[in-house]
């Protein structure tokens, strides 16, 4: 009797650490919720989670690259732009990115857009030509809010396709 107690008991341990047992990649990092709260972020290799405790999201610290979807766009002189670009970015602390936003990558994308939407709608057209002066004002707005979100702009590359009166 003692002996079957004693086998669930070596069962029941070896199958909770075998579900809290993760292992973490060398371009990640695992930002861990203690019921519910953040709690700390692991580093690379292997780290044990406390079952039913303990909850990991794995953030991903590669560079990441964010299409802006082409626009039309009116210039503050009335003139119509075609727009679109990229964002080329990182994530530099886990735990915030997890913690200001559900879904990073998508809200990179859309925030790009209303920067540059706005940075547009401000603008003329010969200021809109200007592609280094264009680039580096979108990159700052769009830079102050990832900041927020634990996460930097490495580069923004606007491309105007095409233009109309």
């Amino acid at each position: 009797m003692e002996l079957a107690i004693l086998a669930a008991v070596i069962v029941a341990i070896g199958a909770a650490s075998a579900v809290s047992a993760k292992r973490v990649a060398p371009d990640e990092r695992l930002a861990v919720y203690r019921m519910g709260n953040a709690h700390d972020v692991r580093e690379p290799g292997w780290t044990l989670l406390i079952p039913v405790l303990d909850r990991g999201i794995r953030v991903d610290l590669r560079e990441r690259r964010s299409e802006i979807r082409r626009q039309t766009l009116t210039s503050s002189d009335g003139q119509s732009v075609d727009i679109s670009g990229h964002v080329r970015w990182q994530i530099h602390d886990p735990m915030m990115s997890v913690i200001h936003v559900r879904d990073i990558d998508e809200a990179v994308a859309d925030f790009a857009a209303q920067a540059i939407r706005e940075v547009v709608e401000s603008s003329t057209r010969p200021e809109l030509l200007d592609q280094p002066t264009l680039d580096a004002t979108i990159a700052t707005r769009i830079e102050a809010v990832l900041q927020r979100w634990g996460a930097t702009v490495i580069a923004v590359e606007v491309r105007p396709t095409g233009a109309s009166s």
